[in-house]
């Protein structure tokens, strides 16, 4: 135990409401206990008894959720963490309990395919160049040849991107529980 002094002196002064990123798995019930007895919970949006986990409730408070006798923990799960602001600060973010809704920005540099416009398109079963026609029933009737001709390679046109992309934008990472320090 004298080899983890300092370690256990951390974990002493980490203070009531401290959310850690934690590598073992919350939901098994072995590990479940055992945080428990540390004074640890996961941050699962549970509900929780204002008076039976007093220490935590003067820190979160109503935050998170909740009403009169009940009150949650920070539902964390699928979600990044950022730092909090209050409610009368400048530049983005929001108070403690805000969630964020996933946006993806435009591109800073925009999608082009071609600035000169060089390259064709074939366009299946229009004129090239020649047709015919004819007096039947009455009526004129013209009949356009089967060829494809190609569009004008400098012609100015544009094209929308419809395929690929993900739902959302986000860097590479990684999935661990967060627990939250209930008790000293």
């Amino acid at each position: 135990m004298a080899e983890n002094q300092a370690l256990m002196t951390f974990v002493a002064n980490v203070p009531t409401g401290a959310i850690l990123p934690f590598a073992g798995d919350t939901a098994d019930q072995e590990t479940l206990t055992f945080l428990k007895e540390e004074g640890w919970l996961p941050c699962d949006g549970a509900a929780l008894s204002k008076t039976e986990y007093r220490p935590l409730f003067d820190v979160l408070g109503y935050q998170f959720g909740g009403a009169e006798e009940t009150f949650y923990v920070p539902d964390v799960r699928g979600l990044f963490t950022r730092g909090a602001q209050s409610k009368d600060s400048r530049g983005p973010g929001g108070p403690p309990g805000t969630v964020q809704d996933s946006a993806t920005a435009l591109p800073t540099i925009p999608f082009v395919v071609d600035e000169l416009g060089e390259h064709d398109h074939t366009m299946i079963n229009l004129p090239t160049s020649s047709h015919h026609t004819y007096y039947t029933a009455g009526h004129y009737t013209a009949e356009w040849n089967e060829g494809s001709p190609q569009t004008d390679s400098g012609g100015y046109h544009s094209h929308t991107v419809n395929g690929g992309g993900d739902k959302e934008t986000r860097a590479l990472n990684v999935y661990l529980d967060y627990v939250i320090k209930y008790k000293e």
